[in-house]
């Protein structure tokens, strides 16, 4: 991912630590997904926050065929469609 390499060569500098994914995970193998997810971790701490968009469908399997979840403190908003408190910014529909 040429954000992730860019924002690691300017990680010494003063410039943004901070990238946006969406829906970085569709379309992947299942192995290129969790490595993925480990590069992600990595960059994480060495600084650089990241939000990353995914469907559930899209989350990889793990090898002994778990569906692949992360961490409580990884997560910091789920989405859903079953009332405001689903929503971004917690608003009824308008």
């Amino acid at each position: 991912a040429y954000d992730l390499a860019l924002a690691k060569v300017l990680l010494p500098k003063n410039f943004l630590r901070f990238l946006y994914h969406d829906g970085l995970l569709e379309g992947m193998d299942d192995r290129t997904k969790l490595n993925m997810i480990d590069v992600l971790r990595e960059f994480a701490g060495i600084g650089i926050q990241q939000i990353l968009t995914v469907i559930d469908s899209d989350l990889p399997l793990t090898p002994d065929g778990e569906r692949f979840a992360f961490e409580d403190h990884e997560v910091v908003r789920v989405l859903h469609d079953d009332g405001p408190s689903g929503r971004l910014f917690n608003m009824e529909i308008w």
